[in-house]
């Protein structure tokens, strides 16, 4: 199944300014916050969080790039969740350019892991990914809930294991204590779209994003990876990809990896999603701009 979502991306004017300021508080004995996650039958990963009393499962989405918290009106009426309305819209392009505008709230406190949150902004959605692909998705609780994005995540250090089934939030600047990274692959990133990194695939050059929110990876049909080329551009045909001949980040030779072919209108060429790092872990150092994949 591949993944259709809507794709969060700045929209050439400054997004909103952060509301209020994050506060975190630590367990009293780490400094390391350890978020359990698991996929669902589709692949997309799913973390908890709580507010005011409720656990709420969510998508896992560091590719939600200018994004804190999304949830659905659903959810916040069916919880009658208590936030402050700030007057401000958050405007997105959708991966067929579509641009939708969401209302931004103020949630005033949340728990993630054994970390308290305060002031935390807030998306309202109708329905995630603005509902623009319902065809032959299998709708699941936390794809009906909404997100956690890379703005929050951006805040901390992030170590992703899908296969221990867990995420660890660092503080910046720190690493954890139960894996030695600095012995994997280094690669260093941009924040142009995201977690952007320049890449050569089959010796094209690439732009790629690094979403974890994107349930396979997929390249563009636009991409010049394809010119010259017959690519299928199915988003529903499972046979619709190609593994990688030669996959090379900032100099650094990547495993073979299988990319989905998907129509899409994004301004970069593809995604690398939760299937690749299914079976490679992958840290975040949000602090210097370096990924570092086992």
């Amino acid at each position: 199944m591949n993944k259709y979502k809507l794709m969060i991306f700045f929209n050439g004017f400054l997004f909103f300014a952060m509301i209020g300021i994050f506060t975190s508080c630590l367990a009293a004995n780490s400094d390391e916050i350890v978020l359990p996650i698991k996929l669902s039958p589709q692949g997309f990963p799913v973390a908890t969080i709580q507010i005011q009393g409720n656990d709420i499962p969510l998508i896992f989405d560091n590719g939600a790039s200018r994004t804190t918290i999304t949830l659905s009106q659903e959810i916040v009426k069916k919880l009658a969740l208590k936030m402050t309305a700030t007057n401000k819209k958050s405007c997105h392009h959708d991966d067929s350019g579509k641009e939708t505008c969401l209302n931004v709230h103020n949630i005033p406190e949340i728990k993630i892991g054994q970390m308290t949150m305060h002031n935390v902004s807030c998306e309202q959605m109708d329905k995630l990914w603005g509902g623009h692909y319902d065809e032959g998705f299998v709708w699941f609780e936390a794809a009906k809930n909404g997100v956690i994005g890379l703005d929050l995540l951006r805040q901390f250090n992030v170590l992703v294991d899908y296969k221990n089934a867990q995420v660890i939030l660092t503080k910046l600047g720190e690493y954890p204590s139960q894996y030695d990274v600095k012995r994997w692959t280094q690669v260093p990133f941009t924040n142009k779209y995201g977690i952007t990194t320049a890449a050569k695939i089959n010796g094209v050059d690439a732009t790629i994003v690094w979403d974890t929110g994107a349930n396979k990876s997929i390249i563009k049909t636009t991409s010049k990876i394809f010119a010259g080329k017959t690519s299928c551009e199915s988003n529903n045909d499972p046979s619709c990809y190609f593994e990688t001949t030669t996959f090379i980040v900032s100099d650094k030779q990547l495993p073979k990896t299988k990319f989905s072919i998907q129509k899409d209108e994004l301004p970069f060429d593809g995604m690398i999603g939760s299937d690749f790092i299914e079976d490679h872990k992958v840290f975040f150092d949000f602090k210097n701009n370096v990924l570092f994949i086992e």
